[in-house]
C-alpha cells in the first residue's frame, strides 16, 4: 500500500504553474479539515487555493491548470471590477450611491476644527479642516461619508424590520447594523438575532425590504427550503428583482 504524505498546518506559500496563455501566480493553503480543493479569488484579485494537507503539490498544480481558463477570466473581470472601484475618488464631483440613486460628492475646506456631512437632493457636502493634505483629506472624507451612511442604515433599517416583523409575526431580539463583506444580511436562528450590511443603505427600499423579509424569514425556516422561498414570496411576490438588483450593482456597493 501506498503510504499517504501527511502535511503540517501552514501558512499560505506562493506557488506558480505554466498555462499556455502564460504563469497563473497562486497563494497556497493547506488545511487538515478540507477534504476538496477549492479555487478562489481575494477581494484585491489574488488567486486563493485551498487544498487538504494530504494532497500532493503536484496534484494541485495540475487542479489549477485544468482550471486555467475559469481562472483567467475572474481575474480578468476583477481587474476591471478593481478598476471602476478605484476610478471613483472621495472628490468634487464623485457620485456614490444612496437608496438606489446616483449622488454626487462636494468638499470643501474651511477654517474648521472638525470635518462634517450634510446631504440634501443636491448631493453630499463634506467640508473638512484647511489642514488637512490632500491624501489624508480623502480619508477623512471617506471616515465622513461612512458614517453618514451607518447613520442612516440604523434609521432606516430598524423601521423596515420592525414594519415586516409585525407583517410576518416574527420577533427579532436584536437587530444590528454591521460592516459584513460578503453577505447582505444574516439571521442567528437560535438567538433570534438579525444583522444586517449598512452597505444596503445605498440599494433602493423595495431591495433594502426584500434583505429584511429574506433574514426575517429564516427566524421560521432557518434554511433555504421551498417552505422558507413560499414564505418570502407571500410578503414579497416580485422579490426576484430585487435580487437582479443586487447582483448587478453590487460593484457600485462597494466604496474605495
Amino acid at each position: 500500500m501506498k503510504e499517504r504524505r501527511v502535511y503540517k498546518r501552514e501558512q499560505a506559500q506562493t506557488r506558480q504553474v505554466t498555462t499556455p496563455t502564460g504563469i497563473i501566480e497562486y497563494d497556497l493553503f493547506r488545511s487538515p479539515r478540507r477534504r476538496t480543493m477549492e479555487l478562489s479569488l481575494y477581494e484585491g484579485g489574488r488567486l486563493r487555493a485551498v487544498a487538504p494537507n494530504y494532497v500532493s503539490e503536484e496534484r494541485i498544480r495540475s487542479f489549477v491548470l485544468e482550471r486555467a481558463a475559469w481562472v483567467r477570466q475572474r481575474l480578468k473581470e476583477a481587474d476591471e471590477r478593481n478598476a471602476f472601484i478605484n476610478s471613483r475618488k472621495y472628490q468634487t464631483g464623485h457620485e456614490f450611491l444612496f437608496l438606489g440613486r446616483h449622488y454626487p460628492l462636494s468638499v470643501e475646506r474651511q477654517q474648521i476644527k472638525r470635518a462634517k456631512a450634510l446631504f440634501d437632493e443636491s448631493g453630499w457636502l463634506i467640508t473638512i479642516p484647511l489642514e488637512e493634505q490632500i491624501k489624508g483629506g480623502e480619508s477623512v472624507i471617506k471616515d465622513q461619508l461612512v458614517s453618514w451612511y451607518r447613520s442612516q442604515a440604523l434609521e432606516v433599517f430598524g423601521g423596515r424590520v420592525f414594519f415586516f416583523a409585525r407583517r410576518m409575526g416574527m420577533e427579532p431580539w436584536k437587530v444590528s447594523v454591521r460592516a459584513q463583506k460578503q453577505v447582505w444580511g444574516m439571521c442567528h436562528h437560535t438567538e433570534k438575532r438579525i444583522s444586517l450590511n449598512w452597505k444596503l443603505i445605498m440599494a433602493p427600499m423595495d431591495v433594502i425590504d426584500y434583505v429584511v423579509v429574506h433574514e426575517l424569514a429564516h427566524l421560521k425556516h432557518p434554511n433555504h427550503s421551498k417552505k422558507f422561498w413560499s414564505f418570502v414570496e407571500s410578503i414579497l411576490p416580485d422579490y426576484t428583482i430585487a435580487e437582479d438588483w443586487l447582483k448587478h450593482h453590487r460593484l457600485e456597493m462597494v466604496l474605495p
